[in-house]
């Protein structure tokens, strides 16, 4: 029995084992079961979801473009046709409330006469400051020079330093120059002149005695219009046969340099139709180069000096000649018209006024900047262009007539040269050619003196006097040109505040008018209304 019941109880265990087993087993079936169709809803749902949410997005952004697309169109037009309301009220207000048309030309005639009275109010401006630098210089200089004229002893001499060259330290600068240079100059054209006067005495030809006498001229009249005069490619200054300084080469820029042809073999025979033949021993050359020239407003010529040392042929050099943008000279050549070794110079007129400068009344874009002239030189057809000198005189006056007289009378003028030389030729050695030279010296200086007492002599001693009291005369016929201008000035000044109260009188009645329109438009407006 106990065995029976032992089973028994084995029999109920192992039963509720089985059974519980057996219910763990359903429980993770029916799991599975659950979450798989679970994950089958769920999945479904979700594309369900997809769908309907991409639906309803492209439907707000097709409601959303629309409403884009219909506020733009609404913006377009509503601007469209504020446009035309506004044409269309301008018009009316225009045609019916307002003359526009007397209304423009009134403004447009303040908007002139103003500009006009602005610039005849800058224009006198600028010729008082002008007029008045003119004279305060002018009278500087002139006290200046009568000084230096008196002044002569303290020169330096080739034995003896002068006061005003000091061996040390810097120089005293007066008008852009030293004082020693000052006191040289007052003194150079004698010298020139007694040169002159020995070689028309060597020549003895009536012919280069006249030609010679207007290089005097030149010479007293010369050195007052020449502003500035620059030695291209030279390191020091030095004074021209004419009477004027020749300034180191300074103001330029741009790619180029300068070179020194004083000891080449290019120079052996000499520069030809120049009575100034040292400016040509130097040069300035390069690709694209310039001067940048300070200038007071007025009119200038401008001498460009060259001459051609290496080329023969006309098309060999050829470049181009600018003042600021505007081409002035198109392949020049310096050969042309002359030949290998003369001198041939350009003449440019130009004309500063207003911050502007002008070449036969064409403007030079860019071409005066800051005060001063913008010349610059480029290459042309052929080969780099170069220059040997500028010289820059005032007014119109220069011309190449005595350049072109020179040169037509140029082999006259060597010949006599050639004659004068061969006849003073004398082949000595030693102690007999120093008293040769001492007794020359003497003999020259007898000479001298003695041709002042002849025909010849007498003649130009009185003709030299003659151009001495011209330029006196000239130099008073400025000052009384100067008082005339004031004069003048003083006048349209008087003219201007006559213009001035003639143009209150106009305005005054033209407001006088515009109030009688306005009331007679006004008018008309009340019998619209009333009809």
């Amino acid at each position: 029995m106990q065995y029976h019941e032992q089973e028994l109880n084995q029999s109920d265990d192992m039963r509720n084992k089985e059974k519980k087993l057996s219910t763990k087993v359903q429980s993770y079936f029916r799991m599975f079961v659950r979450k798989k169709k679970y994950k089958i809803i769920r999945n479904a749902s979700i594309y369900i979801q997809k769908v309907a949410r991409g639906y309803l997005a492209r439907m707000l952004m097709k409601r959303n473009c629309d409403e884009r697309y219909n506020y733009r169109n609404f913006r377009y037009f509503s601007n469209q046709a504020i446009t035309i309301q506004r044409y269309f009220r301008g018009y009316h207000y225009r045609k019916y409330y307002i003359d526009f048309s007397v209304r423009k030309q009134f403004l447009i005639f303040l908007k002139d006469k103003n500009e006009t009275f602005q610039k005849e109010l800058k224009k006198i401006e600028q010729q008082e400051y002008e007029q008045k630098k003119v004279v305060e210089e002018q009278m500087a200089r002139t006290e200046f020079e009568k000084l230096a004229s008196n002044l002569h002893h303290l020169s330096s001499t080739k034995l003896q330093p002068g006061v005003y060259n000091k061996p040390y330290g810097n120089k005293d600068i007066v008008f852009d120059m030293d004082v020693e240079s000052h006191l040289k100059g007052v003194f150079h054209n004698i010298d020139v002149t007694i040169q002159i006067i020995e070689f028309c005495y060597k020549i003895k030809t009536n012919k280069m005695i006249i030609f010679l006498i207007s290089v005097v001229y030149a010479v007293q009249l010369g050195k007052q219009n020449v502003e500035l005069a620059i030695d291209c490619g030279g390191a020091e200054a030095f004074y021209s046969n004419t009477g004027f300084q020749y300034k180191e080469d300074q103001y330029f820029y741009g790619n180029s340099r300068s070179v020194d042809y004083t000891y080449n073999e290019a120079l052996d025979n000499g520069v030809i139709h120049t009575m100034n033949p040292k400016v040509y021993f130097t040069e300035r050359h390069g690709e694209a180069f310039g001067y940048k020239i300070p200038l007071q407003p007025g009119q200038y010529t401008l001498i460009l000096q060259f001459v051609e040392l290496y080329f023969s042929g006309d098309n060999e050099r050829q470049f181009d000649v600018y003042i600021g943008q505007l081409r002035v000279e198109q392949d020049f050549s310096i050969v042309l018209g002359t030949a290998k070794g003369a001198a041939n110079d350009l003449y440019i007129r130009v004309e500063i006024k207003n911050n502007k400068v002008y070449f036969n009344e064409l403007e030079c874009t860019n071409g005066y900047v800051n005060g001063k002239l913008d010349l610059r030189f480029e290459r042309g057809s052929a080969d780099l262009p170069k220059i040997d000198g500028i010289i820059v005189v005032k007014g119109y006056e220069a011309d190449d007539n005595e350049r072109k007289n020179m040169i037509d009378n140029w082999e006259e003028i060597m010949k006599q040269q050639r004659k004068a030389q061969l006849e003073e030729k004398i082949h000595v050695d030693g102690d007999q050619l120093q008293q040769i030279e001492y007794e020359d010296e003497n003999q020259q200086e007898i000479n001298v003196f003695g041709f002042l007492f002849t025909p010849i002599g007498i003649t130009i001693t009185l003709l030299s006097i003659i151009f001495i009291f011209v330029v006196n005369m000239v130099d008073k016929g400025k000052k009384e040109v100067e008082v005339d201008t004031y004069e003048a000035d003083q006048d349209e000044k008087e003219k201007l505040k006559e213009q001035k109260r003639e143009q209150k009188n106009l305005n005054e009645k033209e407001k006088q008018v515009q109030q009688q329109q306005k009331q007679q438009n006004k008018d008309k407006k009340k019998d619209k209304k009333k009809q």
